[in-house]
């Protein structure tokens, strides 16, 4: 498991175009050593909503941690990594699917970005905290943009998947 935390920053937007709006990490954030691919993940955001929108993002499905930082796995995360967050959703783990390396698709180099489950969210954070639980599957290529979407929904299920045994 790898833990840091991210500034989010501004993306293309096709995340949310294909149906999955995902927050896009600066990678100067993410550590050189997190293994390229698609990945389970626990999130929290840090920064505070705007104060003209009072929204609570709504968490449906979440996996928290316990106080004492230990994963489902049984491993401990240093308190500082996820800690206190300033923003509504308290200490809350909010599960997510992680994409880091390549977007082939597009031909563009590598990003990483989250897609937040089942959530939603009136607002963006300043930063997250990411603590990977299990590496899905290596990025691909896809012929065409309609199986790209399918792998998406197949490799969101398998986090929901993974990240509900854990909340069990």
């Amino acid at each position: 498991m790898t833990s840091f935390q991210a500034r989010v920053i501004r993306g293309a937007g096709r995340g949310k175009s294909l149906g999955t709006p995902t927050l896009n990490l600066d990678r100067r954030d993410v550590p050189e050593d997190l293994e390229e691919g698609i990945h389970a993940c626990l999130v929290k955001l840090h920064g505070k909503p705007p104060t003209d929108n009072p929204s609570t993002p709504r968490p449906i499905r979440t996996c928290p941690t316990g106080s004492s930082g230990r994963t489902s796995s049984g491993r401990t995360l240093p308190s500082t990594t996820l800690g206190a967050s300033n923003d509504r959703t308290g200490d809350r783990k909010i599960a997510g699917v992680l994409h880091y390396g390549p977007r082939p698709f597009y031909g563009e180099p590598t990003s990483c970005e989250v897609h937040l489950l089942d959530m939603d969210l009136p607002y963006t954070p300043l930063s997250i905290t990411v603590a990977t639980v299990k590496w899905i599957r290596p990025v691909r290529d896809f012929p065409s943009e309609a199986l790209l979407k399918a792998q998406i929904a197949e490799d969101i299920a398998m986090a929901r998947a993974i990240l509900n045994r854990c909340s069990t």
